[in-house]
């Protein structure tokens, strides 16, 4: 069998095309009616998102029942940091204390986590070398957590 001189060329042309064609016929029927209504994702997804079940509680219903905590934590380099940083999504702990307890973390790792010596920081972050400072000992054996300075 014989080939002409561009015969590769004219195959990929074929192919690119081939695709391009399929695209613009199935692109129609791919993408939501709604997209591109206010911008660049689909409308609908505004009212689905509305609709999703709340995670996450607000830092002034942590007040209501952990005022000790909450005033703990507003004195010192944490108070800006909401309590679900820590203690992960608590909208269901607020509704039913109970049965559902926010996770009580005192692992090394999670405080290293914002608190590892990167040079990006600023020298103004309170940052350790993990490897020097008390690398056996947990944090919250010196620092309690809702008030990190030392025991």
């Amino acid at each position: 069998m014989k080939f002409g001189k561009y015969s590769h060329i004219k195959r990929l042309f074929g192919i690119y095309f081939g695709i391009l064609f399929l695209f613009l016929i199935l692109r129609p029927f791919l993408i939501p009616k709604s997209f591109g209504k206010f911008g660049h994702y689909r409308a609908n997804s505004i009212d689905e998102n509305i609709n999703l079940n709340t995670k996450y509680a607000d830092i002034k219903d942590c007040k209501e029942c952990h005022e000790k905590e909450y005033n703990d934590v507003a004195s010192f380099s944490h108070k800006n940091l909401n309590c679900q940083i820590c203690h992960g999504a608590l909208s269901n702990h607020v509704e039913n204390p109970d049965e559902f307890k926010p996770n009580i973390i005192s692992d090394r790792k999670f405080c290293l986590l914002c608190h590892a010596e990167i040079e990006a920081r600023p020298s103004s972050f309170k940052q350790i070398d993990e490897k020097k400072h008390f690398k056996d000992e947990e944090c919250t054996s010196c620092h309690p957590s809702h008030s990190p300075n030392l025991k």
